[in-house]
């Protein structure tokens, strides 16, 4: 692949983006089945970012630029083939599309305190089919239960179950049952708690959030085991970091373990910024140079003059990727709480993250992503495997929360 396809493949992206989500969930439906002494939260809305850049993926084979370069037109057409073969295939066995029927999904990973190994309990929200997990566990063979009612299925030692009100569940039995359960009730967080403060982001409806909230002797263990550098002074430096990416900007929350901690972080994040400021100018100036210079080569090659007659659009397309770094920013530092509270706001996304960058990364993985994948299979009708008889699991006995038997689940009873 040279230059010219690069840049046909970047210009045929100029929808990507993200949508904001007037419907996301609040951060205390977000937190509904939070692990009250999860390590880290990472939050992702679907419905922010799916359905609008998988449009544009499909829509690649049928750009006039792409169909003059034989080798992008093969890559378009592999690409929308994997695509639609994921999603009818998904349809066929599942009876879902997970492209517009998944809203969003979030785990609460908790690290092993043995191990160190993460212990992930996953939320998944969305519009599924009530025979779901029934269908799932005959393509996979998987042992079944139910719990109030509602089917579940162990999966390679996670249970997976639907809560009352739609959420999948798959975690660790001993995380997953009890909030598959009719009388689950989640905790309300304190005011000033870490979850009230990821509870606070979630309500800004963030498409991506990640938190890491580490305990003393966690902290101890990972900076230790990173070594005695930057990243290991800022995970050893923190008792809380939220990081939210939001469809106008970003936001970082840090509660610091001491003073020299605050500043170090505090320091780093103005440099950060001064840095993403940069990065949005270059970017328009290094594609006005290009472009000054693409008319000295007019027909030379088909493919090149293609280019050229798009050259506005190039510019076009630069700019809407990128801003002119002048973007808002409001930064809090509270030297007696140890918090540094940084937002960076601007009209789009792009705006304020370098996306000039971003791009051309995501790029290369779609020119790899449709190079390798095995599109013919893909392209093909689903076909279900025959089905398998699924075995109850034995029923609960008594109320409350018993131990799950081995190998099961559990089934309320006493209504």
């Amino acid at each position: 692949m040279g230059i010219l396809e690069v840049i046909t493949l970047l210009l045929t992206l100029s929808g990507a983006g993200v949508d904001k989500n007037t419907k996301a969930p609040k951060g205390d439906a977000v937190l509904t089945y939070a692990v009250a002494d999860a390590d880290a939260v990472v939050h992702l809305d679907a419905a922010a970012i799916l359905p609008r850049n998988v449009k544009v993926l499909l829509a690649m084979a049928d750009d006039p630029a792409v169909k003059a370069s034989p080798d992008l037109v093969k890559i378009a057409k592999e690409i929308k083939a994997n695509v639609d073969g994921v999603r009818s295939m998904a349809k066929a066995l599942a009876g879902m599309d997970p492209v517009e029927d998944i809203s969003s999904v979030t785990a609460f990973v908790t690290l092993d305190a043995g191990s160190g190994e993460p212990v992930p309990l996953i939320v998944v929200r969305g519009a599924f089919p009530k025979d779901l997990l029934g269908k799932l566990a005959d393509l996979t063979g998987s042992k079944t239960g139910s719990i109030d009612g509602r089917d579940t299925m162990t999966f390679e030692g996670m249970l997976v179950g639907t809560a009352k009100d739609g959420a999948l569940i798959a975690g660790p039995a001993a995380l997953a049952e009890p909030r598959l359960d009719d009388d689950w009730k989640p905790a309300k967080p304190k005011k000033g708690s870490a979850w009230a403060t990821i509870g606070k982001e979630l309500d800004q409806a963030p498409f991506f959030l990640v938190a890491s909230k580490l305990s003393a002797d966690k902290r101890k263990l990972a900076a230790g085991a990173i070594g005695d550098n930057f990243l290991g002074s800022l995970i050893a430096g923190h008792e809380l970091a939220v990081l939210s990416l939001r469809d106008d900007g970003l936001a970082l929350h840090w509660k610091a373990t001491s003073k020299a901690s605050l500043e170090q972080v505090t320091l780093a994040t103005e440099g950060l910024i001064e840095v993403m400021r940069a990065m949005h100018v270059a970017p328009r100036g290094a594609a006005k140079i290009v472009v000054a210079a693409l008319g000295s080569y007019a027909g030379k090659d088909k493919g090149l003059d293609a280019v050229i007659a798009r050259k506005d659009d190039l510019l076009a397309l630069v700019a809407d990727f990128t801003g002119d770094g002048k973007f808002d920013v409001d930064s809090k530092v509270n030297k007696k709480g140890l918090t540094l509270d940084v937002r960076a706001t601007g009209k789009k996304l792009s705006d304020v993250v370098p996306v000039s960058v971003v791009v051309p990364m995501f790029a290369g993985a779609f020119l790899l992503a449709g190079a390798d994948a095995p599109a013919a299979a893909a392209s093909q009708p689903a076909k279900a495997p025959p089905a398998k008889t699924r075995q109850p699991a034995p029923p609960r006995k008594g109320g409350g929360l018993d131990k799950v038997p081995t190998g099961g689940t559990k089934k309320k009873t006493g209504k």
